[in-house]
């Protein structure tokens, strides 16, 4: 399996993140395209405002949700969770944030930065089915503190470098990310 080089957008993040000993700062967002009016994506989106500080903890919610019960489980105490997937049925992601409600820890969080949840099925007969970021919103939005989604990381190619356990900043309101300690020494 070959793959594509790195766009220009995910080299520039990688190198601000993995090539300096200080902390690489405000992670710019994609540029919409010149010719869109009103773009849908890329869009950050708050779904709860304000702002947070904490280690960046998650990745991918499958793979987060198949450490649970285990030692590796991360700790989310304080910590701004930020996930992602793949080719997901739109109620398997329910499910798995359900099974985080369950397990307690999304009280723990900080704030909640949601990347992009690609090739999203939403599966046959969803006629009453909720959509994405009402589903988010759900289990997100009434945990009183900042959650925002359309982060450009996860299953694309402009992409984000975020490092496990740097202190970041989210600020739901303006739509940024900050990273606030180096994620090399």
């Amino acid at each position: 399996m070959s793959r594509a080089p790195l766009t220009g957008f995910s080299r520039t993040h990688f190198e601000q993140v993995l090539t300096r000993a200080e902390p690489a700062g405000l992670l710019a967002g994609r540029t919409p395209p010149a010719d869109v009016l009103v773009p849908r994506s890329p869009r950050v989106v708050a779904l709860a405002g304000g702002a947070a500080e904490g280690p960046l903890v998650g990745g991918n919610l499958t793979l987060l949700l198949a450490l649970a019960g285990t030692p590796y489980f991360p700790d989310l105490n304080g910590a701004l969770l930020f996930l992602e997937d793949v080719g997901e049925d739109l109620y398997r992601v329910d499910r798995l944030l359900s099974q985080l409600r369950l397990m307690g820890v999304l009280k723990q969080l900080a704030g909640v930065v949601v990347g992009q949840f690609t090739d999203m099925k939403r599966g046959a007969g969803d006629g009453g089915a909720l959509a994405f970021d009402e589903v988010l919103f759900s289990y997100l939005a009434r945990l009183k503190i900042p959650v925002a989604y359309g982060f450009p990381f996860g299953h694309v190619d402009d992409q984000w470098t975020l490092p496990l356990g740097v202190r970041a900043r989210l600020d739901a309101d303006q739509g940024t990310l900050t990273l606030l300690e180096p994620a090399v020494g």
